[in-house]
């Protein structure tokens, strides 16, 4: 036992700061582990539809099986009283399959500045969870007006994009565009691309240089690049 002992003393022996890093790391790990667990259950299933799929062809081989039963006895259901009833709640699914099915497959290109959740849903790699992002994140927007905005949203990926462009749209939505010598403070940092740093700079630069006589005086101000500039002039105006 002492050899043992002293084997594990010599080998496994940890000072106090090293067992502080190691009980820290094992935090971390167990926070990854915990996080990446709650994203997979967020994530709408790609397997569905498969599962489905199967649950229909089960049902339909019941419906043959007992269909050719019946006539073997003369139309009368001889021992099978649990099969009418799963037969029904297959055949509920079976239905809420071909639904599904029917949507994942449309081809109509649809406009992503109006499209509801139906819509996208409709588009292969599309589900319901990313359908609601994708809207909620149109309603803080106010409209896009580039298909590359899709891929701000999260699980909304490049090759998405890609796969989707020849069924995507961008129609022009009048009434998202932000009037720069009256729109306040509150109002601006709502926008996503605002928020609350760029809104109160320039909501100050307003009011110590007056009103601006052309979106490109925004350039003035030293938050504002030429990337961001192109980023929040589609939704400014001038009146």
């Amino acid at each position: 036992m002492k050899k043992i002992e002293q084997f594990f003393r010599a080998y496994f022996y940890f000072n106090t700061q090293e067992q502080k890093g190691i009980r820290g790391l094992l935090v971390l790990l167990f926070l990854a582990i915990g996080i990446r667990v709650a994203l997979a259950w967020f994530e709408p299933n790609p397997l569905l539809e498969f599962k489905l799929s199967e649950v229909e062809v089960a049902a339909d081989a019941i419906f043959h099986e007992e269909q050719n039963y019946s006539k073997s006895t003369n139309n009368k259901w001889v021992n099978y009283p649990s099969y009418k009833k799963r037969d029904s709640s297959l055949f509920s699914v079976s239905k809420f399959s071909h639904q599904y099915q029917a949507k994942k497959v449309s081809t109509s290109p649809i406009d992503i500045n109006s499209a509801d959740s139906t819509a996208w849903v409709a588009l292969p790699g599309v589900g319901p969870t990313l359908a609601s992002r994708i809207i909620q994140f149109r309603k803080k927007l106010g409209a896009f007006h580039n298909l590359n905005q899709l891929t701000e949203v999260y699980g909304f990926k490049e090759d998405l994009l890609f796969d989707l462009k020849e069924r995507l749209l961008l129609n022009e939505v009048s009434g998202y565009q932000f009037n720069l010598n009256q729109v306040s403070y509150e109002e601006l940092s709502k926008h996503p691309y605002f928020k609350y740093k760029l809104s109160k700079a320039i909501v100050n630069y307003r009011k110590q240089h007056g009103n601006f006589s052309k979106l490109s005086d925004l350039r003035d101000i030293k938050l504002i690049n030429d990337s961001i500039f192109e980023l929040i002039n589609p939704y400014l105006k001038l009146e």
